[in-house]
């Protein structure tokens, strides 16, 4: 993938566009992190719940995204570990990530890899393995970035049905 994949991506993410002002600040407080649980956010205590609802969205979208492109492979680019402790018990992810030097993952590995993802366990980029222009990045604050070189209108209606925002 070319290093100026960010002109082309499209952004996804949890902030309701309704919250942002005339120059696109967003005027919310809300939690940016799993780290964030337990704390206040508009007067309204940020739980686990909340949390895990959120993270499932992602992960639809990202299983989504990668169903509409047919693809059955992932790569894992870009590796980060953040948190080795927290892999320790994660035996299938543990053996790929320390082992396997080229991270391949099946589409079935979407919810466990997005998930520590997302909870700053680690940090990678999701690129098909037949297609280096189809890939999931993941920015600070929930933001995560599709890239494609398809019309992906369609993908990105059912997105917004699960309750995720286009930037």
């Amino acid at each position: 993938m070319q290093e100026n994949w960010r002109y082309t991506a499209k952004s996804i993410t949890k902030y309701d566009p309704a919250f942002r002002n005339d120059k696109g600040v967003y005027l919310r407080s809300e939690w940016t992190s799993y780290k964030d649980i337990g704390e206040r956010f508009n007067q309204v205590l940020f739980t686990k719940d909340d949390y895990i609802k959120t993270e499932q969205h992602y992960i639809e979208a990202v299983k989504l995204f990668f169903e509409f492109h047919s693809c059955e492979y992932f790569g894992l680019e870009n590796l980060e570990i953040y948190n080795a402790k927290a892999l320790e018990n994660i035996d299938e992810i543990k053996l790929h990530l320390h082992v396997n030097q080229i991270n391949v993952f099946k589409i079935k590995d979407i919810p466990q890899i997005v998930q520590l993802i997302l909870r700053e366990v680690i940090w990678g980029e999701l690129i098909s393995r037949f297609d280096n222009e189809i890939a999931v990045r993941f920015g600070y604050d929930f933001y995560m970035y599709f890239n494609s070189d398809r019309d992906i209108s369609s993908l990105l209606e059912k997105i917004k049905q699960i309750g995720l925002y286009i930037d």
